[in-house]
């Protein structure tokens, strides 16, 4: 069984979050449209509580990436 993760465009996140000067790509599932959704994190954001606003209700965290 493939990973659901193994057909997101992880990649391009990535380049859209150096792009933007994300720290952290957040990859998360939003379960009122049933898609994986990026979230990035910013320098003056804090992880942590942008981890746990994106780990309920609606959401589930899924992936956590550091972007270099």
């Amino acid at each position: 069984m493939k990973n659901e993760l193994d057909n997101l465009p992880i990649d391009e996140w990535l380049y859209q979050g150096t792009n933007l000067k994300a720290q952290h790509l957040l990859v998360v599932y939003n379960a009122e449209v049933g898609e994986y959704e990026p979230v990035f994190v910013m320098p003056d954001e804090n992880l942590e509580e942008k981890r746990n606003r994106y780990n309920e209700g609606l959401y589930r965290l899924a992936g956590d990436l550091t972007i270099n």
